[in-house]
């Protein structure tokens, strides 16, 4: 289903103002399509925002569904993805996703996100059921994510609330290494800085 300029311009002003997951439901009520079309289109809406794709047109903010990768590959790339997961090497699953699908980084994330939730529930919650959950999560409604889990899954109370404090602790690690790794950008540029100022004062420059 297409969208109107009007709808494309509502999802983009949700995009800009940082509220994807509202984006993604909007876009689901639109379209009616799964979660997963949703967070994929919405993710591509967002990368033609964060890269100034020019005006919002018609054609810049045209967006590919996961139903353009071959159902093959998906499934071959979530196999791959596991593997690495089970042996412990978060990188290497997204890398191999990445080889499969040929999605950008992000995508490959946020597919690796899902899927190391599957892992850790020792596959009693599937790729569909932990995009739901950790969309609740995300978007503060733990009432309703420990709803979903305890009617969908053998998880017992304890279980269930440890699930959905893992989702969270996965948002807040994000979180945590995006503001860690600019610090580090932030001391190394005033270093690199303060080294060259030295140099230049004793002549070495």
């Amino acid at each position: 289903m297409s969208l109107t300029s009007a709808q494309k311009e509502e999802l983009l002003g949700l995009i800009h103002h940082g509220q994807k997951i509202i984006a993604v439901k909007r876009y689901r009520e639109i379209t009616g399509v799964g979660l997963q079309e949703a967070l994929y289109a919405v993710t591509r809406l967002a990368e033609v925002e964060a890269s100034g794709g020019g005006t919002r047109t018609e054609a810049s903010v045209h967006v590919p569904s996961p139903s353009a990768i071959d159902p093959k590959r998906l499934k071959e790339a979530e196999a791959a993805a596991m593997d690495a997961l089970r042996a412990g090497n978060v990188m290497e699953a997204a890398k191999r996703y990445r080889q499969h699908t040929r999605v950008g980084l992000k995508e490959a994330k946020e597919a690796i996100d899902v899927l190391s939730v599957v892992h850790r529930s020792d596959g009693r919650i599937n790729a569909k059921l932990a995009q739901a959950v950790m969309e609740k999560v995300f978007t503060g409604k733990k009432d309703e994510a420990f709803t979903l889990i305890m009617s969908n899954t053998g998880y017992d109370d304890t279980e269930a609330r440890a699930l959905i404090k893992n989702i969270g602790n996965m948002r807040l690690s994000a979180s945590s290494c995006a503001g860690g790794c600019l610090r580090m950008i932030i001391a190394v540029a005033v270093f690199a800085a303060f080294a060259w100022y030295a140099l230049t004062q004793l002549g070495l420059l």
